[in-house]
Parts: C-alpha cells; sequence; structure tokens
C-alpha cells in the first residue's frame, strides 16, 4: 500500500509571503538577470497602469529553463561559483521566482534564448489548485528580436503606491542601482 504526497497551490502563496520586503524580490530578480550575463536591466515602473516591468539583455530562456524555473527550490547555480560569464553567480536557492508575487498576482515572460517564448501565470488561479504538480504553465512561441527576459507585473494598488513611494527617494533607488558592484553590468 502507498500513498503520495500532495502539494496544494496555497504553497506559493506561503513561500511568496517569506521574502520580506519590496527591495529583497526586485534584487532576486535582478540577481536572475546578472547570473544569465545581462549587462542592462531596466526597471520601469508604470504608475497609471499599474505595471512593473524588469527586462535584461541577459541569455534568455528555452524550454528546459522555464522547466528550471518552475523548480521551485532547486537550481543549479551555485552560489559564489564563477560562472560562464564570468561573475560570481549570485541567486542559488531556486526561489526567484517567487518574487514576482511581491508585487502582483498577474505575470507574463516573454524571453528568447534561441526562439522567443511568452508565459504567464496567474496568482489567484495556482492557489486554488489541490497539487500544483499537475498544474501546466501554456508556453508560445512569440516573436521578439532581442535576447533576454522581460518580466511584467500586474501591480496590486498597495504595491503600485509602494513602489511608487519607494522610488522617489533617491536613496532607495540607489540602493538598487548600487548593489551590484560589476563595471559590465
Amino acid at each position: 500500500m502507498n500513498s503520495q504526497i500532495i502539494v496544494g497551490g496555497n504553497i506559493i502563496s506561503e513561500l511568496s509571503e517569506k521574502i520580506p520586503s519590496n527591495l529583497v524580490a526586485l534584487n532576486e530578480l535582478i540577481k536572475n538577470a546578472y547570473d544569465a550575463g545581462a549587462k542592462k536591466v531596466s526597471i520601469l515602473l508604470d504608475s497609471s497602469k499599474k505595471t512593473l516591468t524588469i527586462a535584461d539583455n541577459g541569455s534568455g530562456m528555452d524550454k528546459d529553463d522555464i522547466d528550471t524555473l518552475f523548480h521551485i527550490s532547486t537550481s543549479e547555480k551555485i552560489y559564489g561559483e564563477m560562472n560562464k560569464y564570468k561573475r560570481y553567480t549570485q541567486g542559488s536557492k531556486g526561489l526567484g521566482f517567487l518574487s514576482v508575487f511581491k508585487f502582483g498576482k498577474s505575470v507574463e515572460w516573454i524571453t528568447k534564448k534561441q526562439a522567443g517564448l511568452k508565459f504567464s501565470i496567474d496568482f489567484d488561479e495556482i492557489v486554488k489548485i489541490t497539487d500544483i504538480g499537475e498544474y501546466e504553465v501554456p508556453i508560445i512561441p512569440f516573436p521578439t528580436k532581442s535576447k533576454g527576459t522581460q518580466i511584467t507585473i500586474v501591480l496590486d494598488s498597495y504595491n503600485a503606491t509602494a513602489l511608487y513611494n519607494f522610488f522617489s527617494i533617491e536613496k532607495n533607488y540607489k540602493k538598487i542601482l548600487n548593489s551590484f558592484f560589476d563595471d559590465n553590468f
């Protein structure tokens, strides 16, 4: 006689709440771009549309990379190890994906490694699932010229205001700008 471990979708909510602040969550997303060899990351807060977009010119993702992204708490990266981009790896816990839900519940990724791909996740849809292991994220081909990844998060009202107020203070946005000591980033 056997039994099976089933993990409900609410685990995504529980884990994403463990990220202590918006600054930590945003840094997690920037670390992913850095580890992907990006030389540039742009962060656009559109308070009228209530969106936060993080775009990089890193290596982008293919289907295997997306599968790794969704393998929560597992990472092929080793913190502090020199990676193929001649950078010390910043992320390694496999939790960066959860950072997007610190800001809002609807997220879309557009990415290109060899070919452009697009996928999105609705937080409210995931947390209702009885067995998260059976949830499938549709990935569709998407024409994009540039290599890299763009994440667009539809912000909830609280985070739209909180991020606007946070980035209105010079020392706060400089914390983001100065979190990496790398002349090539």
